[in-house]
């Protein structure tokens, strides 16, 4: 699946949907999403996500190279590809915690770079071993979530609660985290990215670790 190939649609979902195929050479990621090749102008300013000839690099080592493409709201895109293909490190680089050597991003207008709070606030990622902390119970660690993005003491009770019930975990509020299982710790993981209502939301999920229902739901 090279440069110019049409993507293919995911099932199953309302919203505009992608599946983007990474080069199985290795480590270089080198597709483009639909017909934009080098956004730039009104496209960077107005895009939910906008990349331009994005590069990253270890030393010779080429993770990502080259990449450009653009998403408007409401669009789902899946990257799919074997290990090492440069999935992960790609959506690290969205999400600001990968700088990178080549080419812009944007995220509603703002420029994404490590340490830019303003495209930070806008981007919510769970990576595939999300970040928890075991010794708290699973109410306590998304108040302490909701702490530290600012969300009032009023508002912190009700928030959890509803994404509590929207990752089944409601029966599993008092638990500690430690005792749950993999997949209970991703759907957490989920939780804690949607909390802050993020614009855009990047998911680095490893599926078959998750039950075939909660990937359907």
């Amino acid at each position: 699946h090279g440069p110019g190939h049409a993507p293919f649609p995911l099932t199953g979902f309302a919203a505009e949907r992608r599946v983007w195929p990474m080069e199985m050479d290795g480590m270089v990621a080198d597709s483009v999403v639909g017909d934009t090749r080098g956004a730039s102008g009104e496209a960077l300013r107005t895009a939910l996500l906008a990349l331009e000839g994005v590069g990253v690099s270890f030393g010779k080592l080429r993770a990502v190279r080259d990449v450009s493409f653009t998403l408007r709201a409401g669009s789902l895109l899946g990257l799919i590809g074997p290990n090492g293909s440069g999935k992960t490190t790609m959506l690290r680089a969205i999400a600001s915690l990968q700088r990178i050597t080549a080419g812009r991003i944007f995220a509603l207008g703002e420029r994404v770079v490590p340490g830019a709070e303003e495209a930070a606030r806008l981007i919510g990622f769970t990576p595939d071993v999300p970040p928890l902390y075991d010794g708290l119970t699973v109410r306590q660690f998304l108040e302490f979530i909701a702490a530290g993005y600012g969300i009032t003491p009023e508002n912190t009770g009700p928030t959890i609660d509803f994404w509590l019930e929207k990752v089944w975990l409601t029966e599993k509020a008092t638990q500690k985290i430690r005792g749950l299982s993999r997949g209970m710790k991703q759907r957490l993981g989920i939780a804690r990215t949607l909390m802050p209502n993020p614009q855009i939301i990047l998911l680095d999920l490893n599926l078959p670790d998750m039950h075939g229902y909660d990937v359907l739901k």
